[in-house]
């Protein structure tokens, strides 16, 4: 189904989206340990303004996070399919079932979102 090469790319894809998750997360938490004091006044805070920025930061960070980790394990499900046709699919098709409920979680439990 797959050629060589595009097995190699998307390994490579999954593998880069695997560390770009793990690069933001630690930026995000050295960045949220630096502002702590900030993040949690403004969350709480009375300004409504500096409230909403805070939770959209909050809420970008979540979805690129998710997003990141998502999308690798959607192109690792493809190079199983080179491997095992079946077992391949199954895991793409669960992946995208746990994307769109998270996602759909994110949106609906975030003070800008869906509810």
């Amino acid at each position: 189904m797959w050629s060589k090469s595009q097995i190699q790319v998307y390994l490579s894809v999954c593998w880069v989206l695997f560390l770009l998750g793990l690069a933001f997360a630690s930026l995000a938490s050295t960045l949220l340990n630096f502002f702590q004091g900030h993040a949690v006044r403004d969350w709480d805070g009375d300004d409504l303004r500096r409230q909403r920025v805070l939770q959209y930061y909050a809420t970008v960070t979540c979805l690129v996070l998710y997003g990141l980790v998502i999308a690798a394990f959607v192109f690792m499900g493809l190079v199983v399919t080179a491997y095992s046709f079946v077992v391949g699919w199954v895991a793409v098709g669960f992946t995208a079932m746990f994307g769109i409920g998270g996602f759909l979680c994110i949106g609906i439990q975030s003070p800008l979102g869906l509810s």
